[in-house]
């Protein structure tokens, strides 16, 4: 539990709780992995309301910091051939509570192991679309290992209708090795098949997400996938087709 006023008295993975996360397609079994799931790491279909066709950037809030693309810079040339790995915050890594007067948020387990694994294999980048103030406190708490290389807000993210959305395309990299993490599929409509929808967590202690799905990620770097589109496409195809077919510990087979 974290906030302006909280102290940590411990590792950040220390926090329990009797909640339960909102699991994939809204199955709510408690202790139930995303793995297992009933619709393991799918990609949803983006409501009828957000359209790819109607996305503008920059997005009408007049308040926020002015930003122009491409909103990373570019890699060194050692660096050339890095992948980018894009995280969300709320709800994918973080759950703000709001009590009385106070705030404070919960972490997802396994959050910094995660994002200190992640970091060997990926230039990490978190993108959300939150105020930067609010962001900036948060990542300051989780990234125990200054290992996030790039901070994205509201103000980077583009106009689409009411939705704001997350344009990839923006970022100024390699959108065959580039994914994206979140617990919105509207919120990267503009490029899916580079997206990893992740189930929306809470406060379920149990969860084991992140976990889960790095293998995966550590392989995309380790057999230097051209297209992790394609990769992606794979895997959600396989672990779907084997949960299907009644395997409790899908494997997957990048061709």
């Amino acid at each position: 539990m974290y906030g302006a006023g909280a102290q940590s008295g411990g590792a950040l993975e220390d926090s329990t709780s009797k909640g339960a996360s909102k699991m994939l397609q809204g199955s709510g079994n408690q202790g139930q992995t995303s793995l297992t799931g009933k619709n393991p790491f799918a990609i949803l279909k983006a409501s009828a309301i957000a359209s790819p066709a109607t996305a503008v950037f920059p997005n009408n809030f007049a308040n926020l910091p002015k930003v122009s693309p491409p909103f990373l810079d570019p890699l060194d040339e050692e660096d050339k051939d890095k992948y980018t790995l894009v995280l969300d915050l709320d709800e994918t890594l973080i759950h703000n509570v709001e009590y009385q007067n106070d705030s404070f948020f919960l972490v997802r387990p396994g959050c910094v192991q995660f994002i200190e694994t992640m970091a060997k294999y990926y230039e990490i980048v978190i993108f959300t679309a939150a105020l930067q103030e609010y962001a900036d406190q948060v990542i300051d708490q989780i990234d125990v290992g200054k290992n996030i290389k790039y901070r994205l807000y509201r103000q980077h993210t583009s106009q689409n209708g009411p939705f704001l959305v997350k344009d990839l395309s923006l970022l100024g990299r390699d959108i065959n090795k580039t994914i994206i993490i979140d617990n919105i599929s509207d919120n990267f409509i503009l490029q899916p098949d580079n997206g990893i929808f992740i189930s929306t967590w809470y406060d379920d202690m149990r969860d084991r997400f992140l976990e889960e799905i790095t293998p995966l990620l550590r392989e995309i770097v380790d057999k230097k996938v051209a297209d992790v589109r394609k990769a992606l496409r794979q895997y959600r195809d396989q672990v779907l087709r084997q949960v299907a077919n009644g395997v409790k510990n899908p494997s997957i087979v990048f061709t």
